[in-house]
């Protein structure tokens, strides 16, 4: 019998075959590479996932409060909030069957059983919490790890990236015939990735940031490579583009990218300033989805200043004014 999760088959030639089932239903995935596989992963849109986590911090807090532990709780509270976490996953699911799967499987993996009592309760809501919670905390690792390597920063794994080294996959050992096989089986998402940025180490790859696009990179051989390869305008790619943008930059170091650094640094130290060492805050989320939300018009309208398609005095009032209206950034503290 096969049980929900994600079956990985590795060849050769580095090529990962893909299947996935749940609920007894079987969907064969397309397949893919190490190296395609982590980059994939590093440009997903994490926002959906952010306001998902604030509406669950919300609905957590109604069923337990702020207390580690109290006598009585609000058992119709709970069942809402089971509710929206199960909601929450088939939504997922709609978006990225992958996602959405493997954070089922690990619900069901990690929520104890219901004994009837109050403290099934708090230990339901808290597991719950913390494996929506895995799958966002993953993607800041999995970031952090490529700014480092794309920068040229010695690695700390016993540190920084101790969660890199202690997983281990699980595996079928299978028959047929002639040969044994094996399958790599997984029912958590932050499992999955850990497995492929092992891979992604062992295979000695190198990740770059292109200097177009911004986007990351495995460049195809160990040579320092300034661009990507990706189509991002007309036909053309980042190797044809980034040279004449790199000269309009050096040319026009001026007030279009200063406003953009100063604009983004201030809303990373707002981000930072709301940081809890211990657990992710609604603060922390809500300062995440404002740096988001603004970079997502502030970045193109850089990019379309720096190609020359937009004025300098058009470029300002996306970076500037617009985050100054929504986030008020340029207010004295």
């Amino acid at each position: 019998m096969e049980y929900d999760g994600l079956y990985i088959k590795m060849t050769s030639d580095g090529t990962m075959t893909k299947r996935i089932i749940f609920r007894g239903f079987q969907r064969k995935l397309p397949a893919t590479t190490i190296k395609d596989e982590i980059i994939s992963f590093s440009e997903q849109n994490f926002e959906p996932y952010l306001e998902m986590l604030t509406e669950i911090d919300t609905a957590a807090e109604d069923v337990v409060g702020n207390e580690e532990y109290k006598s009585e709780v609000n058992v119709d509270e709970f069942i809402k909030f089971a509710n929206i976490v199960s909601d929450s996953c088939k939504s997922l699911q709609k978006k990225d069957f992958v996602m959405g799967t493997l954070t089922s499987t690990l619900l069901k993996d990690s929520v104890p059983v219901d004994d009837g009592t109050t403290y099934y309760i708090f230990e339901a809501v808290h597991e719950m919490r913390a494996c929506l919670y895995d799958i966002y905390m993953f993607y800041r690792h999995l970031m952090e790890f490529l700014h480092r390597t794309s920068d040229g920063i010695d690695l700390n794994f016993k540190r920084d990236f101790k969660q890199f080294t202690e997983v281990t996959a699980p595996t079928r050992c299978m028959f047929n015939g002639k040969n044994l096989t094996y399958e790599y089986v997984f029912r958590s998402l932050s499992q999955y990735y850990i497995f492929i940025v092992q891979q992604f180490i062992a295979a000695g790859y190198c990740v770059q940031r292109c200097n177009c696009c911004g986007r990351y990179f495995v460049p195809k051989t160990k040579k320092e490579t300034l661009y990507c390869d990706r189509v991002i305008r007309d036909g053309r790619t980042c190797k044809d583009i980034g040279p004449s943008k790199k000269r309009r930059q050096d040319e026009n170091a001026d007030d279009v990218l200063r406003a953009y650094r100063q604009n983004e640094r201030k809303l990373q130290r707002r981000k930072e300033r709301a940081r809890n060492p211990i657990m992710e805050t609604k603060e922390e989320l809500a300062a995440e989805r404002r740096l988001n939300k603004w970079r997502k018009k502030a970045q193109p309208a850089l990019e379309k200043y720096q190609l020359g398609e937009i004025t300098k005095e058009e470029a300002l009032s996306i970076i500037i004014t617009e985050n100054k209206k929504k986030y008020d950034l340029n207010a004295n503290k």
